[in-house]
């Protein structure tokens, strides 16, 4: 049985001849195993196109009327979905990446800490990631990189957006700010919004709702916050 990286060998190889005859990519797959490539494999071969199992040839249609053709766009995500050791696996697999890092420096520990052995060490690694002043920079170096690496692979947005804090990262990746600039104002808007915070008495709280706006307002009428 072929191994992965025997595909990828074969791959990479067809790969750079019709990079060199400018010919455009024709055959996308999503293959849970090894075995599950394989046949998807010999489906592409025998000019298969079957999105709902992963497999998408050039000229398929994904529904009636669409053509799969239109504009990319990149949305970059915010303050929240930060976590410990985030991408890393990139940062390993592509080392160009890394100049991120070196941008990064003064986060770079926070954003990958040492194994946790423990659930103690565990929570305030998660902690100290979760701080705004950290979760913020951090979020940009792995998201700077991960546009980076799709840009190498030919992968550029017509447009790009953010949600929250990732307003800043879209700015970077639309060439408004360089990469540096990117991570100086991250750390002055965390820095902006620290400073709003006062040092005793409430501090608030933020909250994310799912749901319809008619059961918002129903749950806050019953908590007496009507109207606020």
């Amino acid at each position: 049985p072929w191994r992965l990286r025997d595909y990828a060998l074969g791959a990479a190889r067809v790969s750079d001849s019709a990079a060199v005859r400018g010919e455009p990519v024709r055959i996308a797959l999503l293959a849970r195993s090894v075995g599950e490539l394989a046949r998807l494999l010999r489906r592409a071969a025998d000019g298969a196109h079957d999105p709902s199992a992963g497999l998408f040839t050039a000229g398929g249609t994904t529904r009636a009327g669409d053509s799969g053709e239109g504009a990319i766009a990149f949305l970059f995500p915010g303050q929240g979905s930060q976590r410990p050791g985030m991408l890393a696996d990139l940062f390993v697999a592509f080392p160009e990446l890394q100049r991120y890092l070196q941008l990064g420096s003064r986060w770079a520990d926070a954003l990958y800490p040492p194994t946790a052995f423990d659930k103690a060490t565990a929570d305030a690694q998660l902690a100290r990631i979760t701080d705004t002043a950290v979760a913020q920079p951090a979020l940009g170096i792995v998201e700077l990189a991960a546009a980076d690496l799709l840009a190498s692979l030919g992968i550029r947005p017509d447009m790009a957006a953010g949600h929250s804090y990732g307003e800043l990262v879209a700015l970077g990746v639309a060439g408004a700010l360089s990469p540096r600039d990117v991570l100086t104002a991250s750390a002055a808007r965390a820095e902006a919004i620290l400073a709003q915070i006062p040092d005793e008495g409430d501090a608030g709280a933020m909250a994310a709702v799912t749901a319809v706006p008619a059961k918002v307002d129903e749950v806050l009428a019953l908590a007496g916050l009507d109207g606020e």
